[in-house]
C-alpha cells in the first residue's frame, strides 16, 4: 500500500471514533435529562390512577360523550390486563355480605402495619394490593382492596373531625359520640359498606352504654330492671335477643353477679334473713351444685378471716391501752398476738401493717408540709 492510501485508511479510523463518542455523549445527555422512574421519587399522591386525595373537579376539562367512552374503554382494557381500577361497580361482582364484616375492621388494622419500610402513601396501597392478590381471587382482592383505600381515607379523615367533638362525659355524651362517629363513618365509606364494616360495633358499644345506664339506676328495682334489660335488648338485635340478653356477660357466675347488681335496691330494703334468702335462690337458679358449693366454702373462709381480724383488733387495742406495760412489752405482746392470730401468715401481715403505716406518715408529713 502506498503512504497516500495509508494516510486515508488512518484518517477514516479517526472519523469514525469520532462519530461513536459523540453518538455516546449525545445519548447520555439525554438520559439525564429525563426524570428518574423509582417510586421513591415519582409517586404523586395526586397524580396517580389509585390517587388517595383526587383533583379537584373545577381543574378537569368537561367530559363529552366520545371521552366518556373512550374512558370507559380504557378501563375495560386495564381491567383486563389484571390491573386494579377504582370503581364501585367491583362490589357488584362479589359477595359483600360474606367479605366484609365487622372482623374485617381486626384484619385491616393488621394490614396497616404489615409494611413499614413504605415512605408513601401509593407506595402503602400498593403493596397491599400485591398482598391481597396473593390471597384471593381478582375480584375479592379487588373489593377488598377498594374497601381498605376507603376504611384507611374514612379513618384519617375521622381523627381529625373528633377533635372539635370534645371528651364526653356522661352515658348520654357517649351515646352521641358513638352515633356521630358511626354516621361519619357511613357516609364516608358509602352506606352499605360503612353499615356492614361498623354497624355490628356500634350495636354493641351502644347496647353496653345503655345496659349500664340501666344496671346503674338506683331508682330501679331488680324487676323492672330486667323488663328494661328485654326491652332494650329485643330492639337492638331482633330475634337474636334471646342469646343476647345479658350482653357482655358470658358465664353462668357472670350473669349470677349481674343479678346481684340488679336487685341491688331490692337487698338495702330486706332483712339479711330475706337477702340471703334471695341469692340463694339466684345461686340455685344460675348455677351449678358444684360452684355453689364452692362458693359457699370461699364465702365461709371469708367470714371467718373477717372475724379473726375483728378480734384481732380488739385485744391489740387493749394491749395499746395496757398502762402497766412499756413500749417493748407492748410490741412484744403484738408480736405473740399476731403469731397466734395468724399463724403461717403472721409475717405477711406484718409486713402489710409496716408499709400501711410508713403510708400513711407519708401521707401525713405531706400534708403537714402543705
Amino acid at each position: 500500500m502506498t503512504t497516500k492510501g495509508k494516510l486515508i485508511l488512518v484518517f477514516s479510523f479517526i472519523l469514525n471514533i469520532l462519530l461513536i463518542v459523540s453518538v455516546g455523549i449525545y445519548y447520555i445527555n439525554n438520559n439525564q435529562n429525563q426524570p428518574s422512574e423509582t417510586w421513591g421519587s415519582t409517586v404523586n399522591l395526586n397524580q396517580k390512577n389509585n390517587a388517595y386525595t383526587p383533583k379537584s373537579s373545577e381543574h378537569q376539562p368537561e367530559k363529552t360523550l366520545n371521552s366518556t367512552k373512550k374512558n370507559d374503554q380504557n378501563t375495560h382494557q386495564e381491567q383486563a390486563k389484571g390491573k386494579f381500577v377504582e370503581s364501585d361497580d367491583i362490589y357488584a361482582k362479589v359477595d359483600l355480605k360474606s367479605l366484609i364484616n365487622a372482623e374485617t375492621i381486626n384484619y385491616f388494622k393488621h394490614l396497616s402495619v404489615m409494611f413499614p419500610g413504605i415512605s408513601t402513601l401509593d407506595g402503602h396501597f400498593d403493596k397491599i394490593y400485591e398482598y391481597l392478590l396473593t390471597k384471593y381471587p381478582k375480584e375479592k382482592a379487588d373489593a377488598l382492596f377498594l374497601t381498605y383505600k376507603k376504611y384507611f381515607k374514612c379513618e384519617t379523615e375521622l381523627k381529625y373531625e373528633r377533635v372539635s367533638w370534645g371528651v364526653p362525659k356522661s352515658a348520654d355524651d357517649w351515646l352521641e359520640y358513638l352515633k356521630r362517629t358511626y354516621d361519619f363513618r357511613v357516609n364516608s365509606m358509602g352506606g352499605n359498606i360503612g353499615s356492614l364494616l361498623f354497624g355490628g360495633e356500634y350495636k354493641n358499644l351502644s347496647y353496653k352504654i345503655k345496659k349500664s345506664k340501666i344496671l346503674k339506676d338506683d331508682s330501679l328495682y331488680g324487676a323492672e330492671k330486667e323488663k328494661w334489660l328485654e326491652l332494650l335488648a329485643t330492639e337492638t338485635y331482633g330475634d337474636e335477643y334471646q342469646s343476647t340478653i345479658n350482653g357482655d356477660v358470658n358465664s353462668a357466675f357472670d350473669m349470677y353477679k349481674q343479678k346481684l347488681e340488679l336487685y341491688k335496691k331490692d337487698f338495702e330494703e330486706m332483712t339479711e334473713e330475706e337477702k340471703q334468702a334471695k341469692i340463694d335462690e339466684f345461686r340455685n337458679n344460675l348455677l351449678s351444685p358444684e360452684l355453689v358449693s364452692n362458693l359457699e366454702a370461699a364465702e365461709k373462709k371469708t367470714a371467718e378471716g373477717k372475724k379473726r381480724f375483728e378480734s384481732y383488733q380488739k385485744e391489740e387495742e387493749t394491749i395499746m391501752k395496757d398502762p402497766d406495760l412499756d413500749e417493748d412489752q407492748k410490741a412484744e405482746k403484738i408480736k405473740e398476738l399476731q403469731d397466734n392470730t395468724f399463724t403461717g401468715y403472721a409475717d405477711a401481715f406484718r409486713r402489710g401493717e409496716a408499709i400501711k403505716k410508713a403510708t400513711q406518715e407519708a401521707a401525713n408529713k405531706l400534708r403537714n408540709q402543705q
